[in-house]
C-alpha cells in the first residue's frame, strides 16, 4: 500500500492533516482512502453525507442522479452519470446507512464499471467533532490500465473532495444531544 500524506490548513482552524492512501481489496482491486478530521457533530454530517439530494456539493462532477428504489429508510438504489477522469460513466449504487455504526456503505449493482464498492465511516472525537474515514475501491473493467488511471485522477481529486465535506460541515450543528437520532432523509424522494 502506497501513502500519501498531504497537510491541509482549514480557513479559521489550526492545521489538520489529511491521509490519502492508495488501497486494494482482497481481488486486488485498486482504490484510494482519505482519512480527515471535522468540526462537526458527526449525526449532522452523517447525514448530510446519506442525503442524496447534497451529493453535487461534495461531488460536483455528478451530472445527474436519478433515485431507483428506495425500500427503507436505510437503503437506496441511485443511478449516476458522472463526468470522470477517464469518460462520461453511468452506474447504479445500492447504498446503505447505519446509523448506529455511523457508515454508509455501498456497492455497485449496474452500469459501465465492473466494480464500485466503498464507504463514509464517521467517529465522534474525544472534545467534540468527528474523525471521517472514505474509501472506494473501482475496477473500471472497461480497458486494461484504466482502473489505475482513474484512481491516479481520483487521488489527484481527494484533497477537493475533502475540502468540500469540510466546507458542508462548517454549516452543520457542532454537536447534537446524545438522544437525538439523525433524521431518516431529508429528500422527498427517499420518503
Amino acid at each position: 500500500m502506497l501513502a500519501v500524506v498531504v497537510a491541509c490548513v482549514c480557513a479559521a482552524a489550526a492545521p489538520s492533516t489529511i491521509v490519502i492512501s492508495e488501497v486494494k481489496d482482497a481481488d486486488d482491486v485498486p482504490g484510494v482512502r482519505a482519512e480527515f478530521d471535522v468540526d462537526a457533530d458527526p449525526d449532522a454530517l452523517l447525514q448530510l453525507l446519506w442525503d442524496v439530494s447534497q451529493f453535487k456539493l461534495i461531488f460536483p462532477d455528478i451530472k445527474e442522479l436519478t433515485i431507483k428504489s428506495a425500500p427503507d429508510d436505510r437503503t437506496v438504489v441511485v443511478e449516476f452519470a458522472v463526468n470522470a477522469v477517464v469518460k462520461d460513466l453511468r452506474y447504479t449504487l445500492r447504498r446503505v446507512v447505519d446509523r448506529e455504526q455511523r457508515s454508509i456503505r455501498w456497492v455497485s449493482v449496474a452500469g459501465d464499471l465492473k466494480k464500485i464498492v466503498g464507504h463514509w465511516q464517521l467517529t465522534r472525537r474525544e472534545g467534540g467533532g468527528c474523525h471521517v474515514v472514505y474509501q472506494s475501491i473501482v475496477d473500471v473493467g472497461f480497458v486494461p490500465g484504466a482502473s489505475t488511471v482513474y484512481r491516479a485522477g481520483v487521488l489527484a481529486k481527494m484533497n477537493e473532495v475533502v475540502g468540500r465535506v469540510k466546507n458542508a460541515a462548517e454549516k452543520l450543528p457542532k454537536q447534537q444531544a446524545a438522544k437525538t437520532p439523525p433524521t431518516t432523509n431529508s429528500s422527498p424522494a427517499l420518503q
